[in-house]
């Protein structure tokens, strides 16, 4: 399964992954790997840390997207997640994507390899919404 999702998410990308803070990778998707993701009915968890996002302004291809997630805050993400398998595929979305980043980091801290987060956030969903 990782070898699939590395598939989809690395090769996929224009660069590969960047180092940040020391030997931190940057694990950044775009909007069209989460597609790509959707699209292949890959099995992954999907959470939203931007629940108060008002969806009905983000424009139907936005709404839709947002739909498939959870939503809460990062405490309640990790709550849901204690008892998840640290390999299990995750994606995180948040507003602008910074919030999101920030968790995708901590999570990999706790020992999850694989979780990604969404490139601008909801805001790139809404830019690009058709």
């Amino acid at each position: 399964m990782f070898k699939f999702l590395k598939k989809i998410f690395l090769l996929s990308k224009k660069k590969s992954p960047q180092k940040v803070d020391g030997d931190q990778e940057d694990f950044s998707i775009e909007l069209f790997q989460l597609e790509n993701l959707i699209n292949n009915q890959v099995s992954f968890l999907f959470f939203n840390l931007s629940p108060g996002f008002p969806v009905k302004d983000c424009g139907k291809f936005a709404s839709s997207i947002l739909k498939l997630s959870q939503a809460g805050t990062e405490q309640e993400i990790k709550e849901k997640l204690k008892q998840t398998d640290k390999s299990k595929p995750i994606v995180l979305i948040c507003e602008r994507g910074d919030q999101s980043r920030d968790l995708t980091q901590s999570l990999q801290k706790e020992g999850f390899i694989n979780v990604f987060f969404v490139t601008g956030g909801i805001m790139s969903l809404t830019t690009a919404d058709r």
